[in-house]
């Protein structure tokens, strides 16, 4: 059996396939199973040649809808991958900046990506990230996003959506230690203007600090609806996320939290919201929750000075008057209204004291 490549690897799997599929109806009935096998593989061969081909023209089509969105995009000469249990490429140097999406200032680089379509999942489309992500802000330190694993998908039917699940991810300020999540998820979905998300963090161990509440957040939960996120107008060159978040607030921006769940050392929190963004970029927002642990948090708060001792001594006690047994010897619960207005953070209608301010990167 002879094969020639005078016209390429194209021409030279399909003489290949001619080749094979003659000497399988020639051969004896012995040899007929592995030339069988001989002639599914060419076959697959050539297919997967074929898909990974529309796979980056698909790939450069997206990236061109894009940067109509307003992204600046550059990227590496895709580079076939998988073969032969996936149908992918592998993407060098993507650096993306601007957009509508999300509040990015300076841009984001990622030295490697794989966008892939798996034989056992042929529904979803995967994206590999397995060097991690790098945030260059214009201002600032750079971010480093690492990550034991960080994996995406999106459908290739239905609604548009990507999801992200990473274990062993770590956020970081180069130079300085950052914070490490166990396990990760971020699910998101353009609903028209609106952004849907689905965020799950687990075993969150934070940077250095003096954390009232302590240096581990167990788990968070947050389930809602960034309402306008996707009716910012792209921006005039590089803008900050104060930039952003201004013109995100000035287009109707508003958070709608469906669930959110916070455990954070004594406190469990467990509610929905809503909130939104002052006239100086500050959070204004009320919500309903149910509250465990309170009492040890507003001491642990009062205790590094978050909270005044006066107002943390008057919370715990209208706190207690509010508060309903457990259940089964369980620590007592509130159900009650939490509001943030001017800075200032108020439980069941008690007054806990001002929060700090938030300095977003590009504000003056």
């Amino acid at each position: 059996m002879r094969l020639a490549y005078r016209d390429g690897p194209a021409a030279g799997l399909r003489q290949l396939g001619i080749e094979a599929l003659r000497a399988y109806l020639y051969a004896s009935p012995m040899r007929r199973f592995p030339l069988f096998l001989l002639f599914l593989a060419i076959l697959w061969t050539g297919a997967w040649f074929y898909l990974t081909g529309v796979l980056r023209h698909r790939f450069e089509a997206s990236l061109a809808h894009a940067r109509a969105l307003g992204w600046v995009i550059t990227a590496g000469r895709p580079a076939r991958a998988g073969f032969p249990l996936e149908v992918a490429i592998a993407v060098p140097d993507v650096t993306a900046s601007g957009g509508t999406a999300l509040p990015v200032a300076g841009d984001i680089h990622a030295r490697r990506v794989i966008v892939a379509v798996a034989v056992a999942r042929p529904e979803a489309l995967a994206i590999d990230l397995p060097a991690g992500l790098d945030v260059r802000p214009a201002h600032g330190a750079p971010v480093a996003v690492r990550a034991t694993t960080l994996v995406g998908s999106a459908p290739l039917d239905g609604p548009p959506s990507i999801e992200f699940d990473a274990t062993g991810l770590t956020v970081a300020k180069a130079g300085s230690a950052g914070a490490v999540a166990a396990r990760a998820r971020l699910r998101l979905e353009p609903r028209g203007s609106d952004l849907g998300f689905d965020l799950d963090l687990g075993d969150v161990r934070l940077p250095p600090g003096n954390w009232p509440l302590g240096p581990t957040i167990s788990s968070l939960t947050a389930v809602g609806l960034a309402g306008g996120a996707l009716a910012v107008p792209p921006a005039n060159g590089v803008r900050g996320a104060a930039g952003w978040l201004q013109d995100w607030r000035d287009h109707g921006g508003k958070l709608t939290l469906d669930r959110l769940a916070l455990d954070w050392g004594p406190l469990k929190v467990d509610g929905s919201g809503t909130a939104a963004l002052d006239a100086a970029l500050q959070p204004d927002g009320e919500a309903k929750v149910t509250v465990d642990g309170y009492n040890e948090a507003i001491a642990a708060m009062a205790k590094s000075g978050i909270i005044a001792p006066g107002p943390a001594l008057a919370g715990e006690f209208a706190l207690g008057l509010l508060a309903k047994p457990g259940k089964d010897g369980a620590p007592p619960s509130i159900d009650m209204n939490a509001s943030l207005h001017d800075g200032r953070l108020r439980l069941g209608g008690v007054e806990l004291g001002r929060v700090p301010k938030l300095s977003w990167p590009g504000m003056p």
